[in-house]
């Protein structure tokens, strides 16, 4: 019979080889978000400066006509924040999946008082971000789906759902929000980029969602084979619920 120190040495050793797993999918997840938004700016500036909508005010058109002409010079900077963000993001979703992992116990839950103070303007952006996600999880169902039960395999549990998936769309989504306002100095700008943000304009996420599955398909083995054999068809369900 194992002692507890023996226990307690292989619990430690399963949860260094899940942070070092998923710190690998962090970088994978980077690696393909870099590559793709230096398309995404230049597609960005053309939507920005793209002045044919119908009810546009003049304070809007001056307002996107500089956003645009900013983010068209300085294409390069804001990628370079956006990648930072996205890594950022991607490493804090991740470390709560493992929450027990460094030995630091459960953050404690907001408090009601603490949740009334949230800005009502972040409240409002988290809504905006909400909306625009919704095609994306649409569009990568049955690809969030396949790695939210990988995902659960690597974890030692049934699955990873779709709203504690650390590399969910709003992830993204929030992230590339996140370094627009820290790339545009006018506030009055900041909401510009993200109702723009939808299939087609941002870069494609089917190409990430399928790397990360290769990479948690190749760490199968053993015991875990005929678990791993299932997971297409549970992968279906979860994505069929989804849509």
């Amino acid at each position: 019979m194992a002692t507890p120190s023996a226990q307690t040495s292989a619990a430690r050793k399963a949860a260094s080889a899940q942070q070092a797993a998923l710190a690998e999918l962090v970088d994978i997840a980077r690696s393909h978000a870099e590559s793709g938004l230096a398309d995404m700016a230049r597609r960005m500036v053309s939507a920005l400066l793209d002045l044919t909508a119908a009810g546009l005010d003049p304070a809007t058109v001056m307002r996107r006509v500089k956003s645009g002409n900013l983010l068209k010079d300085n294409g390069y900077a804001f990628t370079h924040l956006a990648t930072s963000e996205i890594e950022a993001a991607l490493r804090r979703e991740v470390a709560g999946l493992l929450p027990h992992a460094a030995g630091a116990p459960n953050a404690a839950p907001a408090t009601a008082a603490e949740l009334s103070l949230v800005p009502l303007e972040q409240i409002d952006q988290q809504m905006a971000l909400g909306a625009v996600s919704r095609p994306f999880d649409l569009q990568h169902s049955e690809g969030l789906a396949t790695l939210g039960v990988r995902l659960g395999l690597l974890l030692g549990r049934d699955l990873v759902r779709a709203a504690h998936n650390p590399f969910r769309p709003d992830v993204f989504l929030a992230a590339v929000d996140a370094a627009w306002r820290q790339f545009e100095p006018d506030p009055e700008a900041h909401g510009l980029v993200a109702p723009l943000l939808r299939p087609g304009l941002m870069f494609d996420l089917g190409p990430l969602y399928e790397a990360l599955v290769q990479k948690l398909k190749a760490r199968k083995g053993g015991s875990a084979d005929t678990r791993f054999s299932k997971t297409d068809d549970r992968a279906a369900r979860q994505a069929e619920r989804a849509r």
